[in-house]
C-alpha cells in the first residue's frame, strides 16, 4: 500500500529545469519534478515540457505500471524491465507529434517576434486530432521497440518480450482559446491548480475497483487500462475551459500515492510555494518534499500560466493554503496521537515481552526441578 511510507536519507541531485520549446518561443515558468527511488533504476521517463508558443504548451509524466512488466530488455545503461522501455517509448512518441500543437490554433505562428503580430491560421487547416496522433504514435513506437528487442534476442533461448505496460498523463494548452486538453491512460494524472477552489483532478484512474483518490491511496488496485505492446489500450482525453492564471502539471503516482489524504498533496504544493522565493526555488522545495514521502519513483511536469511573477502566484495562493492547513489540522492532530499512541503500544509490548520472558526465568527453577530425575523408556 502507497499510503503513509516514509523512505529517508536519500541523497538526490536538484532538478534542472528542461523545457523543450522551438527558438522563437519565450520560456514560461515551469515545474520539474523527477525523482529515482532506487538512483540509476528508476522505471519512469523523464518528464516531458515543450513549449510551442508563450500561449501553447504540453506537460507529460510516463511511469511504469506496476509490476506487470517482469520480462527485461537490454538497453545502452544495461538490462532494465520493459515497464523501462514503454514508457521511454510512450515519451518519445508523444514528443515526436508536439509540431501539431500549434496547428489550427488561434495562437498559431511563424516564427513570431517582439515585433511580429500573431499570423491567423487559415480557416482551411483545421486543428489536427492530435489525442488521436498520440495514440498512433505510441502503437508505431512500442512496436518498432518491440521488433527491435525480438532481433536482439534472436539468438538467445530466453522468452521474448511481450507486454510494455506503461502509463501516461499529458496535457497541452492554449491560452488564447481558455482550454486544456488531457489524454491519459493508466493512473498517473493532470491537475489544475486553482487559487479559490485549489487542486482539481483532471483525469480519471484507470482502476478496476473504480477506487476515488482517497480509496486509491489504502488499496492496491489493478488497472483496467495502460500503455502496452501487445494488448489494445485506450488514450482517455477531457477538454476543459479555465480562467487565468492557474497552475497546470501532469504526476505520476510517486507523486500523491503516499501523502494521508488528497488534502495534503495540495497542501505539499502550496506550502513549498508559500516558502519560495522564485520558481525554481519553489520546484527545488518540492522535490526536497515529495523525495520524503514518497516510496516510489516519481515525476511532474507543469506550467504555470497568466502569472506576471513568482510573488504574484504565491501571494494568490496564499489564502488557499491557510485553508488546506486548516482543513488539515484536525486530522494531523488525530494521526499525531494515533502515532504516539501506537509508539506507546509498541513500548509496552516490548516490556510486557521482557517482564515474561523474566518471569519465566525466575519460575522455571523450580518449576523444572522435577525434570532432571532419570526417565526410563520402554518400547
Amino acid at each position: 500500500m502507497r499510503a503513509l511510507r516514509r523512505q529517508q536519507d536519500r541523497k538526490t541531485k536538484p532538478p534542472e529545469l528542461v523545457v523543450e520549446h522551438s527558438p522563437a518561443a519565450e520560456p514560461s515558468p515551469s515545474l520539474r519534478v523527477n525523482f529515482e527511488h532506487r538512483p540509476g533504476l528508476s522505471q519512469a521517463a523523464e518528464p516531458l515540457l515543450v513549449l510551442a508558443s508563450p500561449t501553447i504548451g504540453l506537460c507529460g509524466v510516463f511511469d511504469s505500471a506496476g509490476g506487470a512488466g517482469a520480462e527485461t530488455v537490454t538497453a545502452p545503461a544495461g538490462t532494465r524491465g520493459g515497464t523501462w522501455a514503454a514508457a521511454r517509448a510512450a515519451r518519445e512518441a508523444v514528443h515526436s507529434r508536439t509540431d501539431l500543437l500549434s496547428v489550427g490554433s488561434r495562437a498559431w505562428h511563424a516564427g513570431f517576434d517582439e515585433s511580429r503580430a500573431y499570423v491567423e491560421q487559415p480557416p482551411s487547416a483545421p486543428r489536427p486530432d492530435l489525442t488521436t496522433e498520440l495514440l498512433g504514435a505510441i502503437q508505431r513506437k512500442l512496436a518498432e521497440k518491440t521488433a527491435e528487442g525480438r532481433a536482439r534476442n534472436s539468438g538467445d533461448k530466453s522468452p521474448l518480450m511481450k507486454t510494455r505496460p506503461a502509463t501516461m498523463a499529458a496535457a497541452w494548452f492554449d491560452l488564447d482559446a481558455g482550454e486544456v486538453t488531457a489524454a491519459w491512460a493508466g493512473d498517473s494524472r493532470v491537475y489544475m491548480l486553482m487559487p479559490v477552489s485549489g487542486l482539481q483532478q483532471v483525469t480519471t484512474d484507470d482502476l478496476e475497483t473504480g477506487a476515488d483518490a482517497l480509496e486509491d491511496l489504502t488499496q492496491d488496485s489493478p488497472m483496467s487500462n495502460c500503455i502496452s505492446a501487445d494488448t489494445d489500450f485506450t488514450i482517455h482525453e477531457r477538454r476543459i475551459n479555465f480562467d487565468l492564471p492557474a497552475v497546470l502539471f501532469a504526476a505520476s503516482d510517486g507523486c500523491f500515492g503516499y501523502v494521508a489524504t488528497p488534502l495534503h498533496f495540495e497542501l505539499m504544493l502550496l506550502s513549498t510555494m508559500n516558502g519560495a522565493l522564485s520558481w525554481q526555488d519553489w520546484q527545488e522545495r518540492l522535490q526536497a518534499a515529495i523525495e520524503r514521502a514518497a516510496g516510489d519513483d516519481a515525476s511532474l511536469a507543469g506550467f504555470a500560466l497568466g502569472w506576471r511573477d513568482f510573488s504574484e502566484c504565491r501571494e494568490a495562493y496564499a489564502p488557499r493554503r491557510l485553508q488546506c492547513a486548516d482543513q488539515a489540522r484536525n486530522y494531523d492532530a488525530l494521526a499525531t496521537g494515533v502515532s504516539r499512541l501506537q509508539q506507546s503500544l509498541e513500548s509496552a509490548t516490548a516490556d510486557l515481552a521482557t517482564a515474561r520472558q523474566q518471569l519465566w526465568d525466575e519460575y522455571r527453577t523450580s518449576y523444572e526441578s522435577l525434570l532432571s530425575t532419570r526417565v526410563r523408556d520402554v518400547s
